[in-house]
């Protein structure tokens, strides 16, 4: 029986019962019978919509939550290694190449990183750093965010220098994919690949007494 049609009947059963009950001259019992058996079934057709209900509200709620915290990580002046889970796994192989060649890995790793590619207060470094073109359109790195389940994607868009037509920008994206477990970021997917030539720091490790300064050991 359609859903529909077993609502509808759930809603005619008082009046149907009422309408038996007034007929002295007739046997009501088995058609009470019947009428109690679809009443029974209606019941049970409504305890699993509700049950379907409360489902589809939870995994809406997760994936808005999923969404919410992949978003944070882009936001401006995020504490990035506090959005990071204590058992953070990497798949970047890039980054992963990086923890073992300085012998760490998850969230060590994310923590060396981030120290070694964005130093606080190291004004020597921040004045090799080009200063970035005006003319340059700013990207958006929170595009669009998808989520399913306890897993988010954020597509970046960016604008990178033309090859063809100098002075001029084209536009590209890039993905990051998260788990997302106890409201932080658990594991990492992006699209990178180990290239060559070899960037310096895939050449050689940072050293053991650089690498427990930068994780305060």
């Amino acid at each position: 029986m359609k859903k529909s049609h077993m609502l509808l009947s759930l809603t005619s059963v008082p009046t149907m019962l009422l309408l038996a009950a007034c007929s002295p001259d007739t046997d009501n019992t088995g058609q009470l019978e019947s009428l109690e058996a679809e009443l029974e079934m209606a019941r049970e057709e409504i305890a699993s919509l509700s049950e379907e209900l409360n489902s589809l509200r939870d995994q809406a709620a997760q994936e808005e939550e999923t969404k919410r915290v992949v978003s944070g990580f882009f936001e401006p002046g995020a504490d990035m290694l506090d959005l990071l889970h204590e058992g953070y796994v990497q798949h970047n192989p890039v980054f992963k190449r990086f923890g073992e060649i300085n012998g760490v890995s998850g969230k060590d790793e994310a923590r060396l990183l981030f120290s070694f590619f964005m130093p606080q207060g190291d004004e020597e470094s921040m004045e090799e750093m080009p200063a970035p073109d005006p003319n340059q359109p700013v990207g958006d790195p929170t595009y669009l965010v998808l989520a399913e389940g306890d897993v988010g994607v954020a597509l970046q868009q960016r604008w990178l220098p033309d090859p063809m037509n100098e002075g001029e920008y084209y536009e590209a994206f890039w993905f990051d994919a998260w788990r997302v477990r106890d409201g932080q970021l658990y594991e990492h997917w992006d699209a990178a690949v180990i290239e060559e030539p070899l960037p310096p720091f895939l050449q050689e490790g940072m050293g053991e007494a650089a690498v427990e300064q930068a994780l305060g050991q």
